[in-house]
């Protein structure tokens, strides 16, 4: 059995095969790269998905993984994965990514907790791996409070029976996010954490 602290499950959680190897850093990227994200990429993506460029699919990863705080913009993605076209291809590739769940588009909720389709979603990191990994980086919870946030936003967002998303008003009321079940019960989340001693 591995045991890990719970701040090295936020760092590298996610894949338990991974887990092996996360006292060798560079081990650890290696597989993760090698034998889950760019398979992903490579072949559940690029070739189910029928994209022309496997390049700019990989940049629209890395550029994903640094969009995490504020609501999708999808012309700036545009601009910055330097791809041509509209704005249909940077849908298609978020399609693709949620698709083989290493994200997830993370709806905003409207008052009565359903969500608004009238707003842009923010992209959700599936497990602390994949943060990781995307945005090579190991900075800790201290260091990179959306780490933490991601992480629990991300087991929540699994909850079965429930419509999970974010709140746009977040200062206002103290909560960044919203669970509705669907017995019509409304749980507004505020996250925030530390790193444990």
């Amino acid at each position: 059995k591995i045991k890990i602290h719970f701040n090295e499950f936020i760092l590298y959680g996610g894949y338990p095969k991974a887990m092996e190897f996360f006292n060798d850093r560079c081990a650890w990227h290696d597989y993760v790269g090698s034998s889950i994200i760019n398979p992903i990429i490579d072949v559940d993506i690029y070739q189910q998905g029928k994209f022309k460029d496997v390049n700019k699919l990989r940049r629209a990863f890395r550029v994903f993984c640094q969009e995490l705080n504020s609501d999708i913009n999808f012309t700036s993605l545009l601009n910055k994965i330097q791809q041509t076209g509209n704005t249909d291809i940077i849908k298609r590739y978020l399609d693709g990514y949620a698709d083989s769940f290493l994200l997830t588009q993370l709806p905003r909720i409207d008052e009565n907790g359903f969500p608004d389709t009238s707003k842009n979603p923010r992209i959700l990191l599936n497990c602390p791996a994949v943060f990781t990994y995307g945005r090579n980086s190991e900075k800790s919870i201290n260091e990179d409070p959306i780490r933490f946030e991601q992480a629990v936003a991300g087991e929540l967002s699994k909850m079965p029976h429930t419509t999970f998303g974010y709140w746009q008003e977040s200062d206002e009321i103290g909560m960044d996010y919203f669970i509705r079940t669907d017995d019509q019960e409304i749980f507004g989340i505020n996250i925030e954490g530390k790193e444990v001693n």
